[in-house]
């Protein structure tokens, strides 16, 4: 059996939501004690069949290995790049703090900036689920942050 790449993935999905939660969930297979360790990468991937385009999407690195929680793909970075023809000089990576801080502020788990950017929602909830999903979501983010989460213009600085 093969291991999925991220071009196999259709163009529209819950890759940045997944790569949130593979760093908040307790159901994450990615130990609590190394959460911390793993930078989350948007990317722009090229799929491998016909439209053979570029698409926004979201994974985990850290050193040269990567997990794309949405595909399930593991593997080196090499590879991972290689197969989704990946230029990395386009990609924005943040801190497991950082993309936390954004996706509390924006209200969802991305993309914050950059071509695909998508702009905050004004309730306060991820944009991602059903409404009690996104209350967990946002308390388990707001428990994992210290001190609070800073605001949208605070980011903008960082």
């Amino acid at each position: 059996m093969s291991t999925p790449t991220p071009t196999d993935l259709p163009l529209t999905g819950t890759c940045y939501h997944d790569a949130i939660g593979a760093l908040i969930m307790p159901t994450s297979p990615i130990p609590a004690s190394e959460r911390a360790l793993w930078n989350v990468v948007h990317g722009r991937p090229t799929l491998r069949r016909p439209p053979h385009i570029e698409y926004g999407h979201a994974w985990l690195e850290r050193g040269n290995d990567v997990f794309d929680p949405s595909s399930g793909f593991r593997g080196t970075r090499l590879v991972f790049y290689a197969l989704g023809r990946i230029d990395y000089r386009d990609n924005l990576v943040y801190t497991a703090e950082e993309a936390k801080q954004f996706c509390l502020a924006y209200s969802h788990s991305g993309p914050w900036e950059g071509p695909d950017a998508t702009p905050p929602t004004d309730d306060g909830l991820l944009v991602i689920g059903s409404s009690r999903t996104r209350k967990q979501l946002s308390k388990l983010l707001r428990r994992s942050l210290d001190p609070a989460p800073p605001s949208i213009g605070d980011l903008r600085t960082l």
